[in-house]
């Protein structure tokens, strides 16, 4: 999804968090993100990225 990175923004500055319901692109993005980080999967420049721009991205709030 080539437009993740601004729908994250954009959906982080709308709501002001990044729990957005997995049943949405950008959750369902979100989701595997997590998924990826609970794995040990998922780049650390997309992590640090991802915590940068709003640091409970991981979930559980």
């Amino acid at each position: 999804m080539a437009r993740t990175p601004r729908r994250r923004t954009d959906y982080l500055r709308t709501h002001g968090h990044l729990a957005a319901p997995a049943t949405t692109p950008i959750g369902a993005w979100l989701a595997e993100q997590r998924h990826l980080a609970a794995e040990n999967e998922l780049a650390g420049a997309r992590a640090d990225a991802l915590t940068a721009l709003a640091p409970d991205w991981r979930l559980p709030h």
